[in-house]
């Protein structure tokens, strides 16, 4: 280990754990390729690492080692301005706002529109011979050096996104050389195909909301692992749903990678792709590619593989929404799996979680076994599911469900995170338009003393006024007066809301009394205490995950709900819904229509007016 990794690491408050990084050699320079995988082999804890992995996200471009500077010899790609999505002051109209809010959202492949047809009769996925890439495809090989019958590079069909010509990226895909790419140097580029690969990114980051978050969060130079992670995967899904055989060889991963440091200068092409270094007769180990990008590529297909999603797709017709599961939990267990193995695996997970990298592949590949029980409606209890696996009373609970809801609805993990700051906007407008209805306007005098104040907040309590708004616009469904809940109570039963952690106890046992009385079961529940600086949970029975941000408490409690097959809550059952079908865009074969939800979702521009 060098002066300056050391220096880093005592820096941020880590030195304790400098022994482990001198122990695995580890440079300044091999710092900026750390994910949350390889992190927790040197700190297992999960803060210090949280902690370590912030600090390399947050280094200047000044900090970073020499080798991974940006070259000078091509310009700064100039990123169109972005409309801010949490100001929008100036707009004066609610009316007009709310439709450029929408504008926003709907201009996303989450928020298809009426003209969106969905997948073309073109698109089938993968071939039943297409198995990703194997343990051999560590480099180009011959098959890499000439165009293939299967990869014929971006196709016009795909829409505006393809329809300008890639001189670079047409090379690439026929195996013709490219300076840039053969040495994979972007200072080696022309300025032409500097230009092609700083307008390929910006128009990839536009096609869809998550991409315009990840482009905005460049902008302002606020961006974390999780950005980085949302970026890598914008940009593998393309590629993949570009190339018929869906498989990304070394080239275009160099392409991706040179791309990305066109676009943003500062960000080395080492974070995302390194490639294979030359074969040597005295290297005994066989050394592959390298890189966040090319990780997250080799889990896409392993994933992929394990559950049976690419023999499957290849005779199903694509899904027009999307949200189909990449584990169909309807259907028998694949009689190819080795039984005897998969039986060992379940059991390995019902008595251990650690070391996690062999735990989370034991996990995906037991996930079929694990939730059919749960969502063929058996008599397994979830609470008997839960007791059955030691891992869902550690912390570590929160990422498991985060990892089954993943598997179970692909490309819908930051949904609601990418979308909130948009519709966090619209509900302070639709809020305001309905306080002209003087029995609204009571109310949010009454439960809402932020409401008053809401020009003069900051980004923290705007997010929480509005967590308290989604589930006030909400009316009483008219009904017998015993399952009549008021406002209030459809407010408090979505989120819980305390002063103080002293009270979040207390409130909880007094839930539960009302739950008793009532004989309802409970349901995962998430929990905000403070205002300031608030400290956000998901509590379940006796389950209790912590969260950074009330946003991230709902989406988790959200997930939690879906992974365990659990019931909505009866009184807050209309904001949930809400929540699944037309923020998530997830449907299932027990949906239900409620007009109440229609309504909201169309009031914030979630829907259509035709629809």
């Amino acid at each position: 280990m060098d002066k300056e990794t050391e220096a880093f690491i005592r820096r941020i408050g880590l030195e304790r754990y400098v022994d482990a990084f001198k122990e695995d050699e580890v440079t300044f320079e091999d710092l900026i390729l750390f994910t949350d995988s390889s992190a927790s082999k040197l700190i297992p804890k999960t803060g210090p690492r949280l902690r370590f992995l912030k600090a390399i996200a947050d280094l200047k471009p000044s900090e970073l080692p020499k080798k991974l500077e940006p070259s000078e010899n091509f310009k700064p790609v100039e990123v169109a301005d972005l409309k801010p999505l949490t100001k929008l002051d100036h707009v004066v109209d609610a009316d007009k706002e709310i439709d450029a809010l929408y504008e926003i959202l709907t201009n996303s492949d989450e928020y298809p529109s009426k003209d969106d047809k969905g997948p073309s009769k073109d698109d089938q996925g993968p071939s039943k011979d297409d198995q990703g890439p194997s343990k051999d495809d560590q480099g180009p090989s011959k098959d890499d050096q000439g165009p293939s019958k299967d990869d014929k590079g971006p196709s016009n069909k795909t829409g505006d996104l393809n329809a300008k010509p890639r001189e670079l990226y047409d090379k690439v895909c026929r195996g013709i050389g490219a300076k840039c790419i053969d040495t994979y140097e972007l200072g080696n580029a022309s300025p032409a195909e500097v230009k092609e690969l700083q307008d390929f990114i910006s128009e990839v980051l536009d096609a869809s909301l998550d991409g315009k978050y990840v482009k905005d969060a460049f902008k302002k130079h606020v961006v974390t692992g999780k950005i980085r992670e949302m970026l890598q995967t914008i940009l593998i899904t393309h590629i993949q749903n570009s190339c018929v055989n869906h498989k990304i060889t070394p080239n275009k991963f160099k392409y991706l990678a040179l791309a990305v440091s066109a676009a943003f200068p500062g960000e080395s092409k080492n974070i995302y792709y390194i490639p294979k270094p030359p074969s040597s007769k005295d290297s005994k180990k066989n050394i592959g590619p390298k890189g966040q990008l090319y990780q997250k590529y080799q889990y896409r297909i392993k994933l992929f593989k394990r559950t049976g999603f690419f023999e499957k797709q290849s005779s199903e017709k694509p899904s027009v929404l999307n949200n189909e599961p990449v584990v169909n939990l309807l259907s028998e267990l694949d009689p190819s799996v080795d039984q005897t193995k998969l039986e060992e695996d379940h059991k390995w997970v019902q008595n251990s979680y650690s070391p996690y990298d062999i735990f989370e592949e034991k996990w995906l590949s037991t996930i079929h076994l694990r939730l059919k029980p749960l969502h063929d409606n058996t008599n397994l209890q979830i609470h008997q599911y839960l007791e059955k696996y030691p891992v869902y009373k550690k912390e570590i609970g929160a990422t498991v469900i985060r990892v089954d809801f993943n598997c179970l609805f692909p490309g819908k993990e930051n949904v609601l995170v990418t979308t909130w700051p948009a519709l966090k906007n619209i509900l302070k407008v639709v809020a305001v338009k309905a306080t002209a209805e003087p029995q609204y306007k009571t109310f949010v005098d009454n439960e809402f003393p932020l409401f008053a104040l809401r020009d003069s907040l900051n980004e923290e309590e705007k997010s929480l006024l509005a967590l308290r708004t989604l589930p006030s616009l909400f009316a009483p469904l008219p009904g017998k007066k015993r399952e009549k809940f008021s406002r209030k109570e459809i407010v408090d039963d979505f989120m819980l809301f305390v002063p103080s952690d002293n009270e979040i106890e207390i409130e909880l046992k007094r839930r539960d009394e009302k739950l008793k009385k009532s004989g309802r079961q409970a349901q995962p529940l998430p929990v905000v205490s403070g205002t300031e600086c608030p400290h956000c949970a998901v509590v379940f029975n006796n389950y209790v995950y912590n969260v950074e941000t009330p946003i991230d408490a709902l989406d988790l409690c959200f997930k939690l709900i879906m992974v365990l097959n659990a019931e909505f809550s009866l009184i807050s059952n209309q904001v949930w819904s809400l929540i699944q079908q037309h923020i998530f865009k997830i449907t299932t074969p027990f949906d239900a229509k409620i007009p109440s939800v229609e309504a909201v979702a169309s009031t914030l521009g979630l829907i259509s007016s035709s629809q």
